[in-house]
């Protein structure tokens, strides 16, 4: 039933650690740099949003105010495409 006052299957786990031995852990060569990763993911998503801002029929100077970003990096999108 709902409501059931009994508090005994209630489970706690406060630390899982999946790596015995964290130090001597090495990255997968495959796998790309996060860092590198990120930053490519913000600017394609930037260059995303301003074409669909611009979609909408905002200037680039709109754009630019709404983003918080200088103008000329939403002038630069043209120039990426």
């Amino acid at each position: 039933t709902l409501g059931n006052k009994n508090n005994q299957n209630i489970i706690g786990i406060s630390y899982i650690n999946n790596c015995s031995n964290p130090s001597t852990a090495t990255p997968d060569e495959s796998q790309p740099e996060t860092p590198d990763l990120h930053e490519e993911t913000k600017n394609q998503t930037k260059i995303e949003t301003i074409d669909k801002l611009r979609h909408f029929g905002l200037s680039d100077e709109q754009i630019a105010e709404a983003l918080d970003i200088p103008l000329e990096q939403v002038k630069q999108v043209d120039l990426e495409e």
